[in-house]
């Protein structure tokens, strides 16, 4: 059996090697109980220099279509700044809308800073943020492209674990898995034919 510990362990190990990104099931709910924005974000793995997990992925929908996509800075996880022109900037020039960081923070509540993150459907951009830094005072501020329209609420970001946010293998990982499992099948069978025990 002690041959085949290293092909266990190989086994092992290729299971391991599984992608390790996080995915949370958010909602945001203005005052009366509409639902602007709902939908699913996925995060890295690793803490990012603000203290946080980078959004990296968003699905979802809103009550004007299908969310699309994040809006990402390369400058990121430093906080970015988002023009009604469609650009993103470092620098916090005259005109900006919103600022942001597409991050999540953890704690005993994961939560987003006042900061927050945008993402986009179509024909709008969106920014969640906390008030504050405040656990229960969000916002969700809402504009059309290049028009800048005051729409916001005031209201709940809930943030939940998704229900099947269990990493699923990547493919080379599934490859060594199986491929391990054969090998160990395969010198199990040359035991058996050579008559010797494999206790």
């Amino acid at each position: 059996m002690r041959k085949l510990a290293p092909i266990v362990a190989l086994a092992g190990l290729s299971w391991t090697g599984a992608a390790h990104a996080a995915v949370y099931d958010f909602t945001f709910t203005d005052p009366v109980g509409g639902i602007p924005a709902e939908g699913q974000l996925t995060t890295s793995d690793t803490l990012n220099g603000l203290g946080g997990y980078d959004i990296v992925g968003i699905t979802g929908t809103t009550p004007y279509g299908a969310i699309t996509g994040l809006i990402t800075a390369s400058f990121s996880p430093a906080h970015a700044y988002y023009f009604a022109d469609g650009h993103v900037s470092q620098t916090p020039d005259f005109g900006f809308e919103w600022a942001f960081d597409n991050t999540l923070f953890p704690g005993g509540t994961v939560n987003v800073d006042d900061y927050g993150f945008m993402f986009q459907t179509a024909t709008e951009v969106y920014n969640i943020y906390n008030n504050y830094g405040v656990a229960g005072q969000d916002s969700l501020g809402i504009s059309r492209f290049g028009i800048w329209n005051g729409t916001s609420w005031s209201g709940t970001f809930s943030i939940t674990p998704a229900q099947a946010s269990s990493p699923a293998p990547e493919p080379l990982s599934w490859m060594m898995m199986v491929g391990g499992f054969g090998l160990i099948g395969s010198m199990l069978r040359r035991r058996k034919k050579d008559g010797l025990s494999v206790a």
